[in-house]
């Protein structure tokens, strides 16, 4: 019961969210964007710089090539 209730109210509040201020104040805070960083999934690893958090929280990475990457999860190191 206690659960139901926790449940009902979060997602209440859930709703009300602004997620573009989430994102804009995560981008002021973050030391990850600027930075060299390497970004390891089970699938692959990238190594870029990191420049920009989406509006759904991706991180994109700017590959060696020029190229950009999203990055929707993963295990992210600095390279410095």
């Amino acid at each position: 019961m206690l659960l139901a209730r926790f449940l009902v109210e979060f997602e209440k509040r859930l709703k009300n969210i602004e997620f573009e201020n989430v994102i804009s104040e995560w981008k002021k805070y973050t030391v990850t964007l600027n930075r060299r960083v390497k970004i390891v999934t089970h699938r692959e690893v990238s190594e870029g710089l990191a420049v920009d958090v989406e509006q759904d929280g991706t991180l994109v990475l700017e590959l060696a090539d020029g190229t950009r990457k999203k990055n929707v999860y993963g295990d992210c190191f600095h390279k410095g």
